[in-house]
Protein backbone atom coordinates (compact mmCIF):
# COMPACT_ATOMS: atom_id res chain seq x y z
CA UNK A 1 0.00 0.00 0.00
CA UNK A 2 3.01 2.67 0.83
CA UNK A 3 4.65 1.40 -2.51
CA UNK A 4 1.28 2.48 -4.25
CA UNK A 5 0.98 5.38 -2.89
CA UNK A 6 4.55 6.62 -3.34
CA UNK A 7 3.82 5.85 -6.96
CA UNK A 8 0.40 7.11 -7.85
CA UNK A 9 1.10 10.65 -5.71
CA UNK A 10 3.23 12.19 -8.02
CA UNK A 11 0.84 11.01 -10.92
CA UNK A 12 -2.17 12.46 -9.38
CA UNK A 13 -0.06 15.88 -8.57
CA UNK A 14 1.12 16.58 -12.03
CA UNK A 15 -2.09 15.84 -14.14
CA UNK A 16 -3.76 17.74 -11.03
CA UNK A 17 -1.84 20.96 -11.82
CA UNK A 18 -2.50 20.06 -15.49
CA UNK A 19 -6.29 19.96 -15.41
CA UNK A 20 -5.77 23.62 -13.55
CA UNK A 21 -3.93 24.81 -15.88
CA UNK A 22 -6.03 23.02 -18.73
CA UNK A 23 -9.11 25.27 -17.37
CA UNK A 24 -7.35 28.50 -16.36
CA UNK A 25 -6.61 28.34 -20.14
CA UNK A 26 -10.73 27.84 -20.84
CA UNK A 27 -11.46 30.11 -18.33
CA UNK A 28 -9.66 32.83 -20.16
CA UNK A 29 -9.94 32.26 -23.90
CA UNK A 30 -12.70 29.60 -24.63
CA UNK A 31 -12.57 27.77 -27.70
CA UNK A 32 -15.41 29.34 -29.30
CA UNK A 33 -15.15 27.20 -32.60
CA UNK A 34 -15.10 24.48 -30.74
CA UNK A 35 -17.94 25.29 -28.87
CA UNK A 36 -20.09 26.14 -32.07
CA UNK A 37 -19.00 22.80 -33.55
CA UNK A 38 -20.45 20.65 -30.73
CA UNK A 39 -23.57 22.55 -30.16
CA UNK A 40 -24.36 22.56 -34.49
CA UNK A 41 -23.95 18.81 -34.82
CA UNK A 42 -27.04 18.59 -32.91
CA UNK A 43 -29.61 19.01 -36.43
CA UNK A 44 -32.49 18.86 -34.92
CA UNK A 45 -32.98 22.26 -33.34
CA UNK A 46 -33.72 25.53 -34.85
CA UNK A 47 -31.46 28.53 -35.32
CA UNK A 48 -32.61 29.90 -33.05
CA UNK A 49 -32.60 27.72 -29.99
CA UNK A 50 -29.55 26.73 -30.87
CA UNK A 51 -27.95 30.36 -30.05
CA UNK A 52 -29.94 30.53 -27.30
CA UNK A 53 -28.12 27.09 -26.14
CA UNK A 54 -25.16 28.45 -27.32
CA UNK A 55 -25.39 31.21 -25.24
CA UNK A 56 -26.28 29.65 -21.81
CA UNK A 57 -23.64 27.00 -22.40
CA UNK A 58 -21.14 29.40 -22.67
CA UNK A 59 -22.21 31.34 -19.28
CA UNK A 60 -22.38 27.58 -17.43
CA UNK A 61 -19.25 26.67 -18.54
CA UNK A 62 -17.66 29.99 -17.51
CA UNK A 63 -19.00 29.51 -14.27
CA UNK A 64 -19.06 25.87 -13.57
CA UNK A 65 -15.09 25.97 -14.55
CA UNK A 66 -13.87 28.86 -12.60
CA UNK A 67 -15.33 27.36 -9.71
CA UNK A 68 -13.87 23.80 -10.10
CA UNK A 69 -10.22 25.65 -10.93
CA UNK A 70 -10.92 27.61 -7.82
CA UNK A 71 -11.65 24.60 -5.87
CA UNK A 72 -8.86 22.66 -6.98
CA UNK A 73 -6.55 25.87 -6.63
CA UNK A 74 -7.33 25.52 -2.64
CA UNK A 75 -7.25 22.15 -2.24
CA UNK A 76 -3.86 21.91 -3.17
CA UNK A 77 -3.20 25.32 -1.37
CA UNK A 78 -4.59 24.23 1.78
CA UNK A 79 -2.85 20.83 0.92
CA UNK A 80 0.46 22.08 0.67
CA UNK A 81 -0.59 24.65 3.79
CA UNK A 82 -1.49 20.84 5.45
CA UNK A 83 2.16 19.70 4.99
CA UNK A 84 4.23 22.55 6.25
CA UNK A 85 1.61 22.04 9.36
CA UNK A 86 2.29 18.36 10.24
CA UNK A 87 5.92 18.48 10.02
CA UNK A 88 5.08 19.87 13.57
CA UNK A 89 3.02 16.63 14.50
CA UNK A 90 5.83 14.68 15.10
CA UNK A 91 4.46 14.80 18.75
CA UNK A 92 1.72 12.41 17.41
CA UNK A 93 3.58 9.30 17.91
CA UNK A 94 4.79 10.14 21.62
CA UNK A 95 1.31 10.80 22.80
CA UNK A 96 -0.28 7.70 20.67
CA UNK A 97 2.52 6.17 22.66
CA UNK A 98 1.64 6.71 25.60
CA UNK A 99 -1.79 6.63 25.31
CA UNK A 100 -2.01 2.90 23.69
CA UNK A 101 0.39 2.40 27.00
CA UNK A 102 -2.16 3.28 29.52
CA UNK A 103 -5.08 2.11 27.23
CA UNK A 104 -5.91 -0.86 29.34
CA UNK A 105 -6.36 2.31 32.59
CA UNK A 106 -8.24 3.93 31.00
CA UNK A 107 -10.65 1.57 30.02
CA UNK A 108 -10.69 -0.34 33.26
CA UNK A 109 -11.57 3.04 34.81
CA UNK A 110 -14.43 3.89 32.67
CA UNK A 111 -16.17 0.07 32.91
CA UNK A 112 -15.76 1.13 37.41
CA UNK A 113 -18.02 3.96 36.54
CA UNK A 114 -20.81 1.34 35.15
CA UNK A 115 -22.84 0.26 37.61
CA UNK A 116 -22.40 -3.43 38.49
CA UNK A 117 -25.72 -4.45 37.67
CA UNK A 118 -25.58 -3.37 33.73
CA UNK A 119 -22.34 -3.79 33.52
CA UNK A 120 -21.93 -6.92 31.56
CA UNK A 121 -24.47 -5.94 28.87
CA UNK A 122 -23.11 -2.13 28.71
CA UNK A 123 -19.69 -3.51 28.22
CA UNK A 124 -21.12 -5.97 25.50
CA UNK A 125 -23.05 -3.04 24.31
CA UNK A 126 -19.93 -0.93 23.46
CA UNK A 127 -18.20 -3.81 22.37
CA UNK A 128 -20.81 -4.18 19.50
CA UNK A 129 -20.69 -0.61 18.68
CA UNK A 130 -17.00 0.08 18.38
CA UNK A 131 -17.13 -3.39 16.03
CA UNK A 132 -20.00 -2.12 13.68
CA UNK A 133 -18.87 1.49 13.38
CA UNK A 134 -14.79 0.22 12.92
CA UNK A 135 -16.44 -2.42 10.34
CA UNK A 136 -18.37 0.86 8.60
CA UNK A 137 -15.12 3.11 8.57
CA UNK A 138 -12.81 0.21 7.02
CA UNK A 139 -15.56 -0.62 4.11
CA UNK A 140 -16.30 2.74 3.46
CA UNK A 141 -12.29 3.63 2.69
CA UNK A 142 -12.04 0.43 0.71
CA UNK A 143 -14.99 1.71 -1.44
CA UNK A 144 -13.22 4.88 -2.22
CA UNK A 145 -10.06 3.29 -3.09
CA UNK A 146 -11.98 0.62 -5.80
CA UNK A 147 -13.76 3.73 -6.70
CA UNK A 148 -10.92 6.02 -6.78
CA UNK A 149 -8.95 3.25 -8.71
CA UNK A 150 -12.15 2.36 -11.39
CA UNK A 151 -12.37 5.81 -12.32
CA UNK A 152 -9.16 6.66 -12.89
CA UNK A 153 -8.65 3.44 -15.20
CA UNK A 154 -11.92 3.89 -17.31
CA UNK A 155 -10.94 7.75 -17.70
CA UNK A 156 -7.14 7.18 -18.57
CA UNK A 157 -8.22 4.61 -21.04
CA UNK A 158 -10.31 6.05 -23.25
CA UNK A 159 -7.11 9.06 -23.10
CA UNK A 160 -8.70 11.62 -20.96
CA UNK A 161 -6.24 14.40 -20.32
CA UNK A 162 -5.84 14.03 -15.86
CA UNK A 163 -7.91 10.68 -15.84
CA UNK A 164 -5.98 9.30 -13.38
CA UNK A 165 -6.30 12.62 -10.98
CA UNK A 166 -9.94 12.98 -12.07
CA UNK A 167 -10.74 9.41 -11.09
CA UNK A 168 -8.70 9.94 -7.21
CA UNK A 169 -10.67 12.61 -6.42
CA UNK A 170 -14.11 11.25 -7.64
CA UNK A 171 -13.02 8.07 -5.20
CA UNK A 172 -11.96 10.23 -2.88
CA UNK A 173 -15.31 12.42 -2.39
CA UNK A 174 -17.45 9.34 -2.98
CA UNK A 175 -17.82 8.62 1.13
CA UNK A 176 -20.46 12.13 0.54
CA UNK A 177 -23.47 10.89 -0.87
CA UNK A 178 -23.84 11.75 -4.58
CA UNK A 179 -21.56 14.31 -4.23
CA UNK A 180 -18.04 12.56 -5.63
CA UNK A 181 -19.62 11.74 -8.59
CA UNK A 182 -21.51 14.57 -8.84
CA UNK A 183 -18.98 16.82 -9.32
CA UNK A 184 -16.22 13.83 -10.91
CA UNK A 185 -18.86 13.08 -13.44
CA UNK A 186 -19.57 17.21 -14.38
CA UNK A 187 -15.57 17.97 -14.56
CA UNK A 188 -15.15 14.78 -16.47
CA UNK A 189 -17.55 15.29 -19.21
CA UNK A 190 -16.75 19.37 -19.72
CA UNK A 191 -13.24 17.94 -20.18
CA UNK A 192 -13.96 15.27 -22.31
CA UNK A 193 -16.17 18.05 -24.53
CA UNK A 194 -13.45 20.39 -24.82
CA UNK A 195 -10.67 18.14 -25.40
CA UNK A 196 -12.27 15.60 -27.79
CA UNK A 197 -15.13 17.70 -29.22
CA UNK A 198 -16.81 14.32 -30.08
CA UNK A 199 -19.92 12.73 -28.63
CA UNK A 200 -18.63 9.77 -28.32
CA UNK A 201 -16.03 10.46 -25.97
CA UNK A 202 -18.52 12.45 -24.11
CA UNK A 203 -21.05 9.09 -24.23
CA UNK A 204 -17.85 6.71 -22.70
CA UNK A 205 -17.51 9.35 -19.88
CA UNK A 206 -20.89 9.13 -19.10
CA UNK A 207 -21.00 5.33 -19.13
CA UNK A 208 -17.92 4.83 -16.77
CA UNK A 209 -19.66 7.53 -14.17
CA UNK A 210 -23.57 5.09 -14.93
CA UNK A 211 -21.72 2.34 -14.27
CA UNK A 212 -19.64 3.23 -11.34
CA UNK A 213 -22.76 4.09 -9.57
CA UNK A 214 -23.87 0.85 -10.34
CA UNK A 215 -21.14 -1.16 -9.40
CA UNK A 216 -20.83 1.24 -6.40
CA UNK A 217 -24.91 1.09 -5.20
CA UNK A 218 -25.30 -3.20 -5.76
CA UNK A 219 -22.01 -4.90 -5.80
CA UNK A 220 -18.90 -2.81 -3.78
CA UNK A 221 -21.23 -0.91 -0.99
CA UNK A 222 -23.70 -3.67 0.16
CA UNK A 223 -20.27 -6.00 -0.03
CA UNK A 224 -17.75 -4.33 2.14
CA UNK A 225 -20.13 -2.31 4.32
CA UNK A 226 -23.94 -3.70 4.42
CA UNK A 227 -22.85 -7.35 4.30
CA UNK A 228 -20.04 -7.10 7.28
CA UNK A 229 -22.49 -4.94 9.54
CA UNK A 230 -25.47 -6.70 9.24
CA UNK A 231 -23.71 -10.35 9.51
CA UNK A 232 -22.49 -8.62 13.26
CA UNK A 233 -26.10 -7.59 14.34
CA UNK A 234 -27.62 -10.78 13.17
CA UNK A 235 -25.30 -12.86 15.04
CA UNK A 236 -25.60 -10.48 18.14
CA UNK A 237 -29.21 -10.73 17.94
CA UNK A 238 -28.91 -14.84 17.63
CA UNK A 239 -26.58 -15.32 20.50
CA UNK A 240 -28.94 -12.90 22.24
CA UNK A 241 -32.35 -15.26 21.60
CA UNK A 242 -30.03 -18.48 22.93
CA UNK A 243 -29.25 -16.76 26.03
CA UNK A 244 -32.92 -15.39 26.55
CA UNK A 245 -34.30 -19.00 25.95
CA UNK A 246 -31.79 -20.73 28.26
CA UNK A 247 -32.04 -17.90 30.99
CA UNK A 248 -35.81 -18.93 30.74
CA UNK A 249 -35.43 -22.53 31.35
CA UNK A 250 -32.95 -22.23 33.61
CA UNK A 251 -35.59 -19.76 35.80
CA UNK A 252 -38.23 -22.16 35.34
CA UNK A 253 -36.35 -25.17 36.22
CA UNK A 254 -34.80 -23.10 39.97
CA UNK A 255 -38.78 -22.71 40.36
CA UNK A 256 -39.96 -26.10 39.54
CA UNK A 257 -37.39 -26.82 42.29
CA UNK A 258 -38.28 -24.40 45.13
CA UNK A 259 -41.75 -25.51 44.25
CA UNK A 260 -41.16 -28.91 44.59
CA UNK A 261 -38.81 -27.97 47.77
CA UNK A 262 -41.87 -26.05 49.57
CA UNK A 263 -44.58 -28.77 48.75
CA UNK A 264 -42.64 -31.22 50.65
CA UNK A 265 -42.44 -28.99 53.37
CA UNK A 266 -45.82 -28.66 53.70
CA UNK A 267 -45.98 -24.99 51.74
CA UNK A 268 -43.39 -23.29 54.76
CA UNK A 269 -43.68 -19.44 54.67
CA UNK A 270 -39.73 -19.42 54.23
CA UNK A 271 -40.14 -21.75 51.59
CA UNK A 272 -43.07 -20.08 49.68
CA UNK A 273 -41.45 -16.55 49.83
CA UNK A 274 -38.03 -17.88 48.16
CA UNK A 275 -40.51 -19.09 45.61
CA UNK A 276 -42.54 -15.46 45.33
CA UNK A 277 -38.81 -14.19 45.30
CA UNK A 278 -37.66 -16.51 42.47
CA UNK A 279 -40.58 -15.61 40.32
CA UNK A 280 -39.86 -11.60 40.94
CA UNK A 281 -36.75 -12.45 39.34
CA UNK A 282 -37.64 -13.91 36.49
CA UNK A 283 -40.23 -11.30 35.34
CA UNK A 284 -37.31 -8.73 36.00
CA UNK A 285 -34.48 -10.33 34.57
CA UNK A 286 -37.02 -11.45 31.09
CA UNK A 287 -38.32 -7.83 31.01
CA UNK A 288 -34.09 -6.57 30.89
CA UNK A 289 -33.25 -9.26 28.33
CA UNK A 290 -36.62 -8.06 25.93
CA UNK A 291 -36.00 -4.79 26.34
CA UNK A 292 -32.07 -5.80 24.76
CA UNK A 293 -33.75 -7.51 21.75
CA UNK A 294 -35.70 -4.80 21.05
CA UNK A 295 -33.10 -2.75 20.72
CA UNK A 296 -30.83 -5.38 18.44
CA UNK A 297 -34.34 -5.89 16.72
CA UNK A 298 -34.74 -1.62 15.88
CA UNK A 299 -30.78 -1.58 15.11
CA UNK A 300 -31.42 -4.88 12.80
CA UNK A 301 -34.13 -2.55 10.92
CA UNK A 302 -32.54 -0.08 10.05
CA UNK A 303 -29.24 -1.52 8.58
CA UNK A 304 -32.62 -3.87 6.54
CA UNK A 305 -34.21 -0.30 5.78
Amino acid sequence: MGLFSLMIIPIIYTQSTKLIEFLNHYITNINQDSLDKLIHKVEVFSPELLNKIDDSLNDFLRYVMSFASGLLKNIFHSGVIAINILSLIFITPIVTFYILRDWDSFTNKFKALIPIKFKGDAIQLIEDLDNTLSGYLRGQIYVCIILGCYYALGLALIGLDSGIALGFITGTLTFIPYVGALFGSTLAILVSALQFQNWYYIGLVGFIFILGQILEGYIITPKLIGSGIASDVLKQFIERIERLEQEKREIAEHVRDLFMEAKGNGFEPKIMKQVIKARKMKKEELAEEEALLDTYKRALGLIED
